[in-house]
């Protein structure tokens, strides 16, 4: 089962409110984590009208992992799922990020990327053989 790390774009142009905040999302792509820089993500191609828009990322804690080429939203950085996390694998984890249009009134979309775990951090051991004796008649307890 892969652990997977939920980050949602909020996506905003100057001309309408398209989408309020809210776990209603208008998009959702899944990448895997370590993802190299450039590597695409989706593409944000549902209208001729949103196709002629020009977004910007708005900076804020998790804006730096991704930026957009027209409307393809590609990887910035590398994205290592276990620190963004802070290590807890058993939880999703949610970011956040806002892309606002450079020009005309406001506008959203929520985009949620999944990012799954690939298992990049394998268990280690003090020792290469463990050897265990169990009596035959031992009791199961």
């Amino acid at each position: 089962m892969a652990l997977l790390l939920a980050i949602i774009l909020t996506i905003a142009n100057n001309y309408n409110i398209v989408k309020s905040y809210g776990q209603n999302f208008d998009y959702e792509f899944k990448i895997l984590e370590e993802r190299p820089v450039g590597s695409f993500v989706g593409e944000l191609n549902e209208s001729q009208s949103l196709r002629h828009h020009n977004f910007n990322i708005t900076p804020s804690i998790h804006s730096s992992y991704f930026f957009l080429n027209g409307s393809k939203i590609l990887v910035n950085k590398q994205i290592d799922r276990e620190s963004v996390c802070h290590k807890k694998l058993s939880d999703d984890c949610l970011l956040t990020v806002t892309l606002v249009e450079s020009q005309g009134a406001l506008s959203i979309k929520h985009i949620k990327i999944l990012v799954e775990d690939i298992n990049d951090n394998i268990p280690t051991f003090s020792t290469n053989q463990v050897i265990l004796e169990i009596s035959e008649s031992a009791q199961i307890s």
